[in-house]
């Protein structure tokens, strides 16, 4: 069991020691992953931002594809509407004082729901929808409690060369969605 970020805690399977699954840069993610275990002393458990991805949950639950789709569509054309009710919402106005409080470290974090939908980023992710990407394929999608550790790749909307980690979010044992950090690679701490 690990608490990661918000004080909650998430269920993770290792099927492998993290410097088997991690890739090229796996003093790097060791290094990050205990810098957030550190983290996780000084941010309290907030049931009010967990409510917000039950409520998307629950409020997501008749969308069929074509419907998630135009979402997405509407996201990725710049609905300020649209995209306001994500960025201004409780829970991403915490990942951005979390971002902003690691100094560089960390080049984003996305909550999503059950459909792999964003609920919450800081920054505004390309796009909305995030489930046909492995960083909820390869974590809630398969009902894993594995963390998926992505190769370094440069990221468009955060303008970063990054590494994410991602891994189902649960409450109460109960699978509600999955978070991504997106560990900044270039990050050198200041001296």
């Amino acid at each position: 069991m690990l608490r990661l970020l918000f004080g909650f805690t998430l269920s993770i399977a290792a099927t492998a020691p993290l410097s088997a699954v991690a890739g090229p840069s796996d003093s790097l993610v060791e290094g990050y992953l205990a810098d957030l275990r550190e983290l996780q002393g000084t941010i309290i458990e907030q049931e009010d931002l967990l409510d917000l991805i039950v409520a998307a949950n629950t409020g997501n639950d008749d969308l069929d594809d074509d419907a998630i789709l135009e979402l997405d569509r509407r996201w990725i054309d710049g609905d300020g509407d649209f995209r306001d009710t994500v960025m201004s919402n409780a829970l991403t106005l915490y990942l951005k004082d979390r971002v902003n409080e690691t100094g560089g470290r960390i080049g984003e974090i996305i909550i999503m729901d059950d459909k792999g939908l964003t609920v919450a980023a800081w920054p505004a992710t390309s796009d909305y929808l995030q489930g046909d990407e492995d960083k909820y394929l390869e974590t809630y999608s398969r009902g894993s409690d594995e963390i998926h550790i992505a190769r370094v790749d440069f990221d468009e909307s955060t303008g970063l060369f990054q590494q994410q980690i991602s891994e189902t979010l649960k409450l109460r044992g109960r699978r509600i969605g999955a978070i991504t950090v997106g560990l900044n690679i270039a990050y050198s701490p200041p001296k």
